[in-house]
């Protein structure tokens, strides 16, 4: 009788937080916040690395939702409010949301080592669900198998994690701490295993129903996603062009990067973490310490970049979702619009509208050069070369292009989809700075003489 009170009581106060958040989106937003918020992210639709939905609120009332580009580039469908896109890792905040519900039904212990499920691994003795968690377990960060079109059977959540589970650890569990996708699709495996259902059910009856995220769901391979925006990325060889964004397998993406959302679902979810009564709150605690802080979750898949942001003691929430894999700045973009909704200044974009190209300092800057490990998103050792193509410098990687360089000034290049800034000296084109935005470190590379 408890229990039932108790689901019913979640069930009320989320419906009325879903209803709250929907009357409240009906609202005109602040027209000065829209036009500073439009003014803030012009350059990066000029670049044509932005499309997607930007919502900011505080507490439940929603002050901002705007929408930019298409959603459907094939048809001309604009991107609106509630549309819903891929959410890549801020998949795993629900999924450690699922293994909280487990662990207040005693279901699962954060302390249960995997050889609960997998006790014939001698390594599964040595790793716990709260190293999993943690990304503290040495698990190797694998979230997909080889794809074979016409196989017979599909690829599913089980045999990925199969395959992970003979491969050797990275280092001794619980001495070190990097992420991890292998180890989020290891958790969802163990919710799988723990209640005897699929991944998508448990998530659904534990998180989403209980919360009324009605947009919010396990996106399986071959299913039809009402209202979803397709993934795009910039042309590596024409600017002014997109591309459809790579295939990704969702069946062995759960857990860790499986599931689509909508900005106002995200909004709830953002709310409910650490306050709802949907966990207790020492489960709350335990997964998602630090109750007075700010969290972000990003995510970053084929075809989309997303962010959640949430102040806790402001009640301040900002989402940034877009459908553009260059969007390398959504992170940035989040805290400037955050800093907007607030009425302070935004921290400037590292970046501008295209500037006219040069043509003879892209002639001089053509060539093979090579790189500094970290320089590129690339591997180490990798060279690069920079060959004129119309009236701009393209990026390529052996025989593939990867990137059209926009200017940014005479001698400044902006390389969207790897989202660094290549910086030619002012004399001389023997060497490049590379300066890497993602992680803003520079670096130097040197032109290879042939």
């Amino acid at each position: 009788m408890r229990i039932g009170l108790a689901a019913t009581v979640i069930s009320m106060l989320a419906l009325a937080d879903a209803r709250d958040i929907a009357a409240q989106a009906k609202a005109s937003p602040s027209r000065a916040l829209a036009a500073q918020v439009d003014a803030y992210v012009a350059p990066l639709v000029d670049l044509q690395v932005f499309s997607g939905t930007i919502l900011t609120a505080r507490g439940e009332s929603v002050l901002l939702e705007r929408s930019y580009g298409l959603a459907d580039a094939e048809h001309g469908i604009p991107v609106r409010a509630g549309d819903v896109f891929r959410i890549a890792s801020i998949s795993k905040s629900f999924t450690k949301g699922v293994i909280g519900r487990l662990l207040d039904k005693h279901v699962v212990r954060l302390d249960d080592s995997l050889s609960r499920w997998w006790p014939t691994i001698p390594s599964a003795s040595r790793i716990t669900v709260r190293m999993i968690v943690e990304h503290r377990s040495g698990i190797p960060n694998v979230n997909s198998l080889p794809y074979d079109e016409e196989a017979l059977e599909p690829n599913t959540l089980a045999h990925l994690v199969d395959s992970i589970m003979r491969k050797p650890l990275d280092f001794e569990p619980g001495t070190r701490t990097r992420y991890s996708n292998g180890g989020y699709a290891v958790l969802a495996r163990i919710i799988e295993l723990a209640t005897d259902r699929p991944y998508a059910s448990v998530l659904a009856s534990e998180l989403l129903e209980p919360l009324h995220l009605t947009h919010t769901r396990h996106s399986a391979d071959g299913m039809i996603v009402e209202r979803l925006a397709r993934g795009y990325a910039p042309s590596p060889e024409s600017f002014g062009h997109l591309e459809v964004a790579p295939f990704q397998e969702m069946n062995t993406k759960a857990g860790g990067g499986s599931l689509v959302s909508s900005a106002r679902d995200l909004l709830i979810w953002a709310r409910a973490i650490g306050r709802s009564p949907l966990l207790t709150s020492s489960s709350w605690a335990a997964l998602f310490p630090g109750s007075d802080s700010t969290f972000v979750f990003t995510g970053r898949c084929p075809g989309y970049n997303v962010v959640l942001h949430h102040d806790r003691r402001r009640d301040a929430t900002t989402i940034v979702l877009v459908n553009n894999y260059a969007a390398g700045m959504v992170a940035e973009v989040a805290e400037g619009v955050a800093a907007l909704a607030r009425g302070d200044a935004p921290k400037a974009l590292p970046v501008g509208k295209p500037a006219r190209a040069d043509t003879s300092a892209q002639r001089m800057l053509a060539g093979t050069y090579s790189l500094p490990a970290g320089a590129l998103p690339v591997p180490p050792g990798t060279t690069v070369e920079l060959r004129v193509s119309g009236d701009h410098l393209v990026v390529y990687l052996g025989a593939v292009p990867v990137d059209v360089l926009v200017p940014q000034g005479p001698h400044t290049y902006l390389a969207r989809a790897l989202w660094s800034m290549i910086e030619a000296p002012a004399q001389g084109a023997d060497s490049l700075n590379v300066r890497a935005l993602y992680r803003d470190q520079s670096f130097h590379a040197l032109r290879v003489r042939q």
